[in-house]
């Protein structure tokens, strides 16, 4: 059997006298109730006796004065707190910035004579300001500047109560990025307390600060450089306005690191059901789609009188352009023959290289008369048809005998529109209870504000 313990009950041992021993079967040591010769009573165990330890009520950390009463883990042979002790085991030495007395000291600032601070600090490294008592402000400034930059005391401003309207507001200014310190001024409120409110309502983990190493900007994100450059057709100029950051580095990220540029565009480039319809049935019209094999394009070229119906027509088709029409002024030109011929002043509109046009370029004409609607209708007519006091007349001299035959059978069956082809077969004429079933489709498919459709249908009604 183990040697009993010796009983210490009735002794003094430094500044205990031990009544008796305590047995209750919490303690797996030796425990005694004590009475110290200030007249605290309390339980202590055996090592603390075996050391000689003085009172506990007496003992503070050398460091910081900490009372041990404040500390349930406090080392009393080391004289050391709880915090300090464990620096000392993991570091081998107090750290630097923890060399503070924060107890038992004047609450009184040597630097701005401030006494409303929570804690006050006494500096303990060595210099000027070696052993003098800090607020925290000046402590703060002392750890991170190494010197007093602002000697004016706190404002002291008084908690800032967040109402549910503040706190809304407050989120959508740090999602748009606003500095704190600019958050602070409009609140009312100390940058601490905008942050910490931030951190509350979880939008400090939404975003992270460009000046914090997690930080990754938009740009490096694949998908956010793929929805702008391939499916709303920015340049990447629109890019770098939006994203706050130079054309460089946006072309960087694009071309090299997630690669896109002119030939994922058109590998990956897809159109809406309207782009489809207005370049489709442009092939009837005033559009076509070029030849070259690799190099589908939309073109169409309309008269300067037509140049907010040309406009109306890019805004359909303005994420697959990379720029708006081009004004071309009157000229000559030869068109391959010895013969000069006129060219009126007009504009030129042209879509950039995509392979999702190859499918459009490979339809008959007879296929996409197949697939005619109010809209194809109202386009064929408005680039290819004349209105004369309200009677229409659209040319089709680029159909085939069967392809005006198919038309006007198309016409009849969908639209109960009646044509007849004119003598010269090159027309198709319509009598006028036709031709106004004509003009009503336009209006109501086509805006009324655009120049053709005020020319050729609007002021042919206020004539009639």
């Amino acid at each position: 059997m183990g040697k009993r313990a010796e009983d210490k009950s009735g002794k003094w041992f430094g500044d205990y006298f031990i009544i008796d021993r305590n047995y209750d079967k919490q303690y797996t040591t030796a425990h005694y109730n004590y009475k110290c010769k200030c007249g605290e009573t309390g339980i202590i165990d055996v090592r603390s006796i075996k050391d000689n330890i003085c009172c506990r009520h007496h003992l503070v950390c050398k460091v910081c004065g900490k009372p041990a009463s404040e500390d349930s883990h406090f080392y009393p042979a080391q004289q050391l707190c709880n915090r300090h002790y464990l620096q000392i085991v993991r570091h081998g030495d107090i750290l630097a910035v923890e060399k503070m007395r924060t107890f038992g000291i004047i609450r009184k600032c040597d630097i701005c004579g401030d006494t409303h601070h929570d804690r006050y600090y006494v500096w303990q490294k060595d210099g000027e300001m070696h052993g003098k008592t800090l607020c925290g402000k000046h402590y703060n400034q002392m750890c991170s500047k190494n010197k007093i930059t602002d000697p004016t005391p706190s404002e002291h401003l008084p908690r800032k109560k967040w109402t549910k309207g503040e706190e809304q507001e407050l989120r959508d200014m740090w999602l748009k990025g606003v500095p704190v310190l600019e958050l602070s001024k409009y609140f009312g409120a100390t940058e601490c307390a905008v942050s910490s409110k931030a951190f509350d309502i979880g939008v400090s983990k939404e975003i992270v600060k460009p000046n914090n190493p997690k930080f990754k900007a938009i740009y490096q994100d694949y998908d956010w450089c793929f929805e702008r450059f391939i499916n709303r057709g920015m340049s990447m100029k629109e890019m770098a306005e939006e994203a706050g950051a130079s054309l460089r580095v946006i072309q960087k990220w694009c071309q090299e690191v997630h690669d896109l540029d002119a030939r994922s565009y058109k590998k990956y480039k897809t159109i809406s059901e309207k782009q489809k319809q207005l370049m489709m049935f442009g092939l009837l019209g005033d559009g076509h789609i070029d030849r070259r094999e690799d190099q589908p394009m939309y073109i169409e070229s309309h008269a300067e009188n037509q140049k907010d119906y040309l406009y109306w027509k890019w805004s359909v088709l303005k994420d697959l352009c990379n720029k708006e029409p081009i004004y071309y002024p009157p000229s000559e030109h030869t068109f391959g023959n010895d013969k000069k011929y006129k060219c009126q002043a007009h504009y030129r509109l042209c879509t950039r290289i995509i392979d999702a046009l190859k499918p459009i370029r490979g339809m008959t004409k007879s296929e996409i008369i197949d697939q005619l609607n109010e809209f194809g209708l109202s386009l064929y007519m408005l680039d290819d048809a004349s209105c004369c006091n309200g009677y229409w007349e659209i040319c089709v001299a680029s159909l085939t005998a069967k392809e005006k035959e198919k038309f006007l059978k198309i016409l009849q069956e969908r639209f109960q529109i009646i044509g007849r082809i004119r003598k010269d077969t090159r027309y198709i004429g319509f009598g006028k209870s036709n031709s106004d079933i004509i003009s009503q489709i336009v209006l109501r498919t086509i805006p009324n504000n655009l120049d053709i459709v005020q020319r050729k249908i609007l002021k042919n009604m206020e004539l009639c």
